[in-house]
């Protein structure tokens, strides 16, 4: 594959969308694991790490989010009933649960904070920052399953209920 064509598949942005979609799911469980060592091992480095990861992931996600909302259209009008069935269920649940990312996102910016100049809460608001990390990490497992179900009718018994 040339350059060429790999710039002209990253004007589209359905393309983009399958690119980095894996990284709500798989990069906040990997943060959600760093933050949770940092903490069990109480080390501040790992701890700042797990939350920078947080932060970092739910930028990403947020690219993705964009991307897939722009993309819609296009992948709905080449998709069967089900498959477009499906695409409304991942784009709802996405736009459910988007807030769950923006609150990872502030948890994790304030405890970062509180990490590197440490007041009486710091540790309290990393918890939280977890929490909320776990959270999304759910949310990004609940709106996988539907997004898969638009291509892979391998995985479908139907339309979504």
């Amino acid at each position: 594959m040339s350059w060429s064509a790999v710039l002209q598949h990253l004007q589209q942005p359905e393309y983009v969308h399958v690119l980095i979609n894996p990284v709500p799911l798989y990069g906040m469980a990997m943060a959600v694991f760093g933050l949770a060592a940092g903490l069990i091992a109480r080390s501040r480095a790992s701890r700042i790490i797990g939350l920078l990861m947080v932060l970092a992931v739910s930028a990403v996600t947020w690219f993705a989010y964009r991307y897939g909302y722009r993309g819609f259209d296009r992948v709905y009008a080449m998709s069967g009933g089900d498959a477009q069935a499906w695409l409304d269920v991942h784009k709802h649940r996405a736009v459910v649960t988007s807030i769950v990312f923006t609150i990872a996102a502030v948890l994790a910016a304030v405890s970062l904070i509180g990490e590197i100049k440490p007041f009486r809460f710091s540790l309290g608001l990393t918890v939280l920052a977890l929490v909320a990390a776990i959270a999304a990490t759910g949310a990004a497992a609940w709106i996988s399953q539907a997004g898969g179900q638009v291509r892979h009718s391998e995985f479908r018994s139907g339309p979504p209920a």
